[in-house]
């Protein structure tokens, strides 16, 4: 090895002969290569050296090839004395740079990237893993390369499709750093697709300055932050942009290419920022001043902080944006500028609606997709297992504008109510639709109040169709004036259903929607149903306090959560159960209204501290502006947590198998009915309410306005 050469660096040169000039002298070399460039590595390598191909792909980031080599290292002498060189595409040089890292305690190893993806990212950096069964790069560590060479040339061959991988990991490197390189890739690398994709000519008649200058770009980019943070503690993690969703995305479905996964992470990423600026702006709005600029976003509604202000761009090498007059700096941990009120008011916080099109326009110029083609909802499970996540918070990077990234994080348990949402609501017609929603939902309510009376013979029936699935199903049973109608049916008669799913007309608004206190038992078949161990379980606030507490000891004997409802009918008609009641307040004269905020408080303070887990209000609104009011009151009540007190001893199993959760965020839920629901929903979707509710179609609604599951799913 020329000694003048700077270890670490990356080497662009189309000389096939300079590898051989790069290996340190008299050092005996082992090649682990891509079994399908074996006309390049023998253009390459020396005769002498010890070669020994691989199947690349995803599969050979696993456990089991890594014990393969470490034998056939072990079975040939190969020493720490020995160099080793990894030459393929980015699962090759992943795995190679895993095998230099640890065999031995560390060879000493350098990397020949033979793809765009790997040239441009995946040899770059030092990161050098193998995943854990789906799960990303679980396993590995960030050990710095002797060298990368990159060889232009190699990519004649490439495949079209890998092609376009290598250049959604461009894109990202653009939109994170560098708004005049994501130009010249939209200007000089997008027109030279073909319009044709099936030509088979696409990118390969590139002229070769232009794909040296898209190579040495990203190299110049990326190489800048590492060389700045190796060990991603700051500035690094803005590489991340689109990968928490991508790797998500790959993990789900292990096919896809890793570019292609990048590319609708990306999508996705982007629309989140899109999303989360139009958030912000409706809270400044409301709350920020001119003179103060942007305050914390905690105590202001927002559903999470955004931790470290904004950084870029590429031309600055990567530190503070001049022309937004942003100052953080990778030296003091790039912390959180919003915090601190060093951003002026005024300063564009997360992506434009125009600029998240431009973006996902370059995707498609390129050959990449980027509409997802199944709910996010399947991915989420994904994203919480990321390796970048961080205790009780998943960090995001989103984008403030082209070539400007923002780190952002959001409470776990907010994507995880995303991820359990929609749920399906089943009435009258429960028995029938069961079996097809209880696999495609991902909670079932079953309303026991308004299915038919069930024989013996048919609870049983129904019971083997929930074995295994009962943690998915939730028990509501708001009553009626006869409690004990929806019990065993010793005839196996009637099919009607036993309640409507309509509110209680005026001469029933005075009874509640519960058993009355000289009837405080918990019906028959809600108590065998618990006893199933179902997930979650109805408890009405305007239940009688004898009713409630059998009904969540019950609950919690049998391992399910409490949920404590209220219900405000509106216009709808009058209210289910009695009017709200108040600590050292009258009953409020009118549940049929809309509740004001305070009411809203003294439901709550009422629910958790009768040792609930969650609280659903349900309201019928008149105009957009209650629902707002409304929605905007649930915000901040999840943001800012709920005190998850326990206190109800006598709803605790005695061998105290219950544990008060710790997280008393996103514990709310208010459904809007009426006509804004649809609407509200999907803004209690979005901003992860712990609940929300979809019937399977609209004709089978269990309250005014319900929207359908494909409605709020899609």
């Amino acid at each position: 090895m020329n000694r003048s050469e700077k270890e670490g660096q990356v080497i662009l040169s189309e000389d096939f002969g300079r590898l051989r000039k790069l290996v340190p002298e008299n050092s005996r070399v082992v090649v682990l290569y891509d079994s399908h460039i074996e006309t390049w590595m023998k253009q390459m390598v020396d005769p002498g050296w010890e070669v020994f191909p691989l199947e690349a792909g995803e599969d050979l980031k696993q456990w089991n090839c890594v014990e393969k080599i470490v034998e056939t290292f072990l079975k040939r002498d190969i020493n720490r004395s020995w160099f080793l060189i990894g030459m393929g595409g980015g699962t090759v040089c992943d795995f190679a740079g895993f095998i230099g890292s640890v065999y031995m305690r560390g060879l000493a190893f350098g990397l020949v990237p033979t793809t765009l993806l790997a040239q441009v990212d995946a040899a770059l950096g030092g990161k050098n893993g193998i995943h854990f069964g789906c799960y990303k790069n679980i396993i590995g560590c960030t050990v710095l390369p002797r060298w990368v060479l990159c060889n232009p040339r190699v990519l004649e061959t490439l495949p079209i499709e890998e092609f376009r991988c290598g250049l959604a990991e461009c894109i990202k490197h653009g939109a994170i750093a560098s708004a005049s390189y994501f130009s010249f890739i939209k200007e000089l690398v997008a027109s030279c697709k073909e319009s044709d994709t099936f030509s088979g000519k696409d990118f390969h008649q590139m002229p070769l300055p232009a794909l040296r200058q898209l190579i040495q770009g990203s190299h110049e980019i990326k190489m800048g932050i590492v060389e700045e943070d190796l060990l991603e503690e700051g500035v690094r993690k803005a590489l991340n942009f689109g990968h928490t969703f991508g790797h998500a995305i790959a993990a789900r479905y292990p096919s896809m290419r890793h570019g292609q996964a990048i590319s609708y992470g990306m999508a996705l990423a982007a629309a989140y920022s899109v999303e989360q600026g139009r958030r912000l702006s409706a809270e400044q709005t409301r709350h920020f001043s001119a003179e103060q600029g942007l305050h914390s976003s905690a105590e202001q509604g927002l559903h999470s902080s955004v931790e470290q202000g904004l950084h870029s761009s590429a031309e600055q090498g990567l530190h503070s944006s001049v022309e937004q007059g942003l100052h953080s700096s990778v030296e003091q941990g790039l912390h959180s500028s919003v915090e601190q009120g060093l951003l002026r008011s005024g300063s564009q916080v997360f992506l434009s609606p125009a600029e998240h099109d431009e973006l996902l326009q370059l995707l498609t110029d390129c050959g990449l997709e980027v509409t997802l083609p199944y709910p996010e909802r399947d991915i989420i499970p994904f994203m919480l297992h990321d390796k970048k996540r961080r205790g009780a918070e998943l960090p995001l990077v989103l984008l403030s504008r082209i070539g400007q990234y923002v780190f952002f994080k959001e409470p776990i348990i907010l994507w995880e109510n995303r991820a359990r949402n929609p749920g399906v609501c089943l009435g009258v017609s429960a028995v029938r639709d069961f079996p097809d929603w209880i696999d495609r939902a991902p909670w079932v309510e079953l309303r026991l109040d308004l299915m038919p009376a069930l024989s013996p013979v048919a609870l049983l029936a129904f019971r083997m169709q929930c074995m295994g699935k009962e943690h998915r199903l939730m028990l509501t049973h708001l009553g009626s004036a006869r409690p004990a109608a929806v019990a065993f049916d010793q005839s196996v008669a009637s099919n009607q259903p036993v309640a409507s799913d309509q509110p209680a007309t005026s001469d029933q608004s005075a009874q509640s929607a519960v058993p009355s206190e000289s009837q405080a038992l918990v019906p028959e078949v809600l108590a065998e149903v618990i006893s199933w161990g179902v997930g979650w379980v109805d408890v009405p606030l305007e239940a009688p306090a004898d009713y409630a507490k059998e009904l969540m000891v019950l609950a919690r004997q049998h391992g399910a959560q409490i949920i404590r409802s209220a219900h405000f009918w509106g216009n709808a008609g009058a209210p289910v159960g009695e009017a709200i009641a108040t600590a050292g307040k009258a009953a409020v004269a009118a549940a049929s209204a809309v509740p004001s905020p305070a009411e809203l408080d003294a439901l709550a303070k009422k629910a958790f501290s009768s040792g609930a887990d969650f609280l659903k209000v349900a309201v019928h609104t008149r105009s957009r502006q209650e629902s707002d009011t409304l929605l905007a009151w649930c915000d901040k009540q999840n943001t800012r947590g709920v005190q998850l007190s326990g206190q109800a001893k006598d709803s605790v199993p005695a061998d105290g198998s219950y544990r008060v959760p710790a997280d008393g965020r996103y514990r709310v839920t208010v459904m809007i009915m009426g006509d804004d629901a649809l609407r509200a929903r999907c803004h209690a979707l979005r901003n992860g309410y712990p609940f929300v509710y979809a019937a399977p179609e609209r004709e089978g609604a269990t309250a005014p306005g319900q929207p359908s599951f494909e409605e709020l799913n899609g």
